[in-house]
């Protein structure tokens, strides 16, 4: 009598070695020109690029031990959301969890691009006032600051004395380089490629080296909704680690917990998953023979 088993194969114990991405990231890589390369996306994790995650997240919290606890007076509810808020700062490394694609990107205002409003134009509301743009402190080219040397530069050789940070457009090739000074190595960069028809012209290669020292009108702002929502799994595993409710993840401390719980969100997965699939992939490797 044949096995209902017969010609099937057998899955082996222990969990998968990679694990389906819930939010893929696209990978791109630069290729000799400079210019990015799209690879694909990130559709399975490894065991690898969890564990590199995992350090990374849990040495971000053990310098920050005492935040990840609640603090004298705090309510429960408030420390769950503070504590959310510095999982959020964690994952800006872009190291971090560089396969997950659940990070939202906005832009919002550079503050220290705006002058301090000076008048309220006729018809708007006291709260609309204006805000020029950018102090035109920076128009002249050869304006120095610190120590007397140049800040910005145009020409086929560098400056004779140049600031740390001193931007030089680079005109002796083509195409020309937009070059910045580092005064405690005393060298410049490789520089950024500008295009010839700004930089052929004087006048508007000035121009577009002062521009570069401005403060920038907008800045990128990125966070993680995954762990901010009041929804987000990351509240209850939070709530329960401020208990002393770990489990098995929280065996080795808060900072490895929280790590855990943080890859949890945003792998579909529970701390003790992660834990447990983190815990079978370092087995395997010490079990592996040396060569």
């Amino acid at each position: 009598m044949c096995s209902i088993l017969d010609g099937m194969a057998r899955k082996k114990p222990g969990p998968k070695g990679v694990l389906k991405n819930p939010r893929p990231a696209e990978e791109w890589v630069p290729d000799e020109a400079g210019r990015d390369v799209f690879l694909g996306t990130t559709e399975e994790v490894g065991p690898g690029e969890v564990a590199d995650s995992a350090d990374r997240l849990r040495s971000f919290f053990s310098e920050r031990r005492g935040q990840i606890v609640a603090l004298p007076g705090e309510a429960p509810r408030d420390a769950v959301w503070r504590i959310a808020r510095l999982v959020d700062e964690a994952l800006r490394d872009p190291g971090a969890v560089w396969w997950s694609g659940y990070e939202r990107e906005h832009v919002v205002e550079n503050p220290g691009a705006f002058e301090p409003p000076r008048r309220r134009r006729k018809g708007l509301p006291t709260s609309k006032l204006e805000r020029p743009w950018n102090p035109p402190a920076l128009r002249k080219l050869s304006v120095p600051w610190g120590r007397g040397g140049a800040r910005r530069h145009v020409g086929p050789t560098p400056p004779p004395k140049a600031e740390h940070k001193c931007l030089w457009l680079d005109t002796s090739g083509v195409p020309a380089r937009l070059r910045r000074y580092d005064g405690r190595s005393l060298t410049w960069d490789k520089g950024l490629e500008v295009d010839q028809s700004i930089a052929a012209d004087p006048i508007d290669a000035g121009t577009f080296v002062a521009d570069m020292t401005r403060p920038l009108r907008w800045l990128r702002h990125t966070s993680w909704p995954a762990v901010l929502t009041s929804t987000s799994p990351l509240r209850d595993s939070v709530a329960r680690m401020l208990r002393g409710e770990m489990g098995r993840a929280g065996r080795s401390g808060r900072p490895t917990y929280l790590a855990y719980a943080t890859l949890g969100v945003l792998l579909d997965r529970t701390p003790d998953q992660i834990a447990d699939y983190l815990a079978y992939y370092r087995r395997s490797l010490r079990r592996r023979p040396r060569a």
